[in-house]
């Protein structure tokens, strides 16, 4: 790579990182929580996170990506589910949508540091073979032969439990079961019911000060519908970390009961 080249990577990354800050800190005043940076220089020099994902996706030539340069590659949401777990240090969080288990990987790595909790993941598989499970028009699959969360590293499934079926028939059984919920994370099928119903379960589960994520809210208008039905003013914050777009629409959304 040329010295020009090199410069303005390292320059686009400085930028990246920047805008990281940025958000993190809305995060943070939103929430008011405790300081969040150090938690994002932790993810990124210590590297376990993302070195236990390319692990598992270093023989599946169905995964094209092998190798990450740096954290913000895999953006600013996943980015931010970690440092939540660390700085939340929940008990139990439930995460609706799997898939390849990336997202999945970020909070159980902040599990696995923080040395406590519970990650428990809902999924109807949308197998190779049969194609997207969902109605949403996403089609991303799993790779052939393999099951949901294929990429989670063994040292995170201690704190990792995985129950197979659709959402709004799995959450009732589970949250008879599992108590409060610390934090919920919405990312299966974003059709208007399938999110509002989970938003709903969710925000009885929470308990007091639990944290709400919901993922591509730009699908329909249920996080916005919810989010005025129980009179709460969502922080919304965009997917990528996208430099030269600095006024990219929102992605996702969070709330604090």
């Amino acid at each position: 790579m040329s010295q020009d080249l090199l410069i303005d990577s390292a320059v686009q990354l400085q930028k990246r990182e920047a805008l990281v800050c940025y958000h993190l800190g809305a995060v943070q005043d939103y929430l008011r929580t405790s300081p969040l940076l150090g938690f994002l220089w932790e993810l990124i020099d210590a590297r376990d996170v993302l070195d236990r994902i390319e692990q598992g996706v270093q023989d599946v030539d169905f995964f094209r990506t092998k190798h990450w340069d740096n954290v913000f590659e895999l953006g600013l949401y996943r980015i931010l589910n970690y440092v939540l777990v660390r700085a939340l240090r929940p008990k139990v969080f439930l995460e609706t949508g799997v898939l390849h288990g990336l997202t999945s990987s970020f909070i159980l790595g902040g599990l696995a540091r923080n040395g406590r909790g519970k990650l428990i993941s809902i999924d109807l598989p949308s197998y190779f073979d049969t194609g997207p499970a969902n109605q949403d028009g996403y089609d991303d699959t799993l790779p052939p032969g393999k099951e949901p969360g294929w990429v989670i590293h063994e040292d995170y499934r201690p704190h990792w439990q995985l129950v197979l079926g659709r959402s709004l028939e799995e959450m009732p059984k589970l949250l008879k079961k599992t108590g409060p919920l610390d934090v919920f994370l919405h990312d299966s099928e974003h059709t208007y019911e399938t999110m509002w119903g989970e938003l709903n379960l969710a925000w009885d589960a929470l308990k007091p000060g639990g944290v709400l994520l919901c993922d591509n809210i730009d699908a329909n208008t249920a996080f916005t519908d919810f989010c005025a039905r129980v009179a709460q003013t969502p922080l919304l914050l965009p997917e990528a970390i996208n430099v030269t777009a600095l006024n990219e629409d929102p992605r996702f959304g969070l709330i604090r009961k």
